[in-house]
């Protein structure tokens, strides 16, 4: 029987150390996040986000959205309260709105649409809590052919196992949220490059639940384990 119950601990032990979301609250790393190589000098990212313009500018618009952000950076909300909120948003903009025009409406509906579906589709879930992108002051810096910057962070918990790497992004003008693909993420570097059309506030999201058929091979193994010493005694 002790066998069992050696083998059954380190079974346990196992993959807690091979689950991301056992071992990385999302929320928690947020201030180990970093602007790196040609980034640095450039911009800088911060999760002390009450000091940013646009979370300001948030919580005197949308006191509820705001305090979301929040409880998501405290680890008292997660992906499922997010979610619910998008839904609002989406349903926000059904109801009549005399400030948009009909198109408006329609294609920030078709972008919340779209990254609530992505978010469900790739099962995504909060890799860091939200940070303030921003420029550093008296910074040169330039768009890119597509309008857009060029920013590089790393993220020291980045692994192998973590799958569908997202940038989470709130389009401060239109104040809804859009998910940008990354163009590319070094796992090796733990640094994610992409593209963003403004500063603001941004999340980075990813599949957490890593690689299912280790843990399912171990499970039986488990299994196999405790027939043998029963098999013993």
């Amino acid at each position: 029987m002790r066998k069992t119950k050696k083998v059954m601990a380190g079974i346990i032990t196992a993959a807690m150390l091979m689950s991301p979301a056992a071992v990385w609250a999302g929320p928690s790393i947020t201030d180990k996040v970093t602007v790196v190589e040609d980034s640095v000098g450039k911009y800088f990212v911060t999760d002390k986000i009450e000091e940013s313009e646009v979370f300001k500018t948030i919580v005197e618009e949308n006191k509820e959205l705001s305090d979301l952000i929040k409880d998501i950076n405290e680890s008292k909300k997660g992906m499922k309260e997010f979610k619910e909120e998008l839904n609002s948003m989406i349903e926000a903009l059904e109801a009549e709105n005399s400030n948009l025009t009909e198109e408006e409406v329609k294609e920030m509906k078709e972008t919340l649409e779209k990254v609530l579906k992505e978010i469900e589709e790739k099962n995504l879930d909060f890799l860091t809590g939200f940070m303030s992108l921003e420029k550093e002051e008296n910074a040169e810096v330039e768009k890119n052919e597509d309008g857009n910057y060029d920013v590089k962070i790393q993220v020291p918990i980045i692994t192998e196992q973590i799958k569908d790497v997202n940038i989470l992004y709130y389009e401060k003008e239109k104040k809804i949220w859009d998910l940008i693909e990354p163009e590319e993420v070094d796992v090796e570097k733990q640094t994610i490059e992409f593209e963003i059309e403004d500063f603001s506030l941004i999340s980075v999201l990813a599949n957490l639940d890593g690689d299912e058929k280790p843990a399912d091979e171990k499970e039986e193994r488990e299994v196999d384990e405790k027939d043998e010493t029963e098999a013993d005694e």
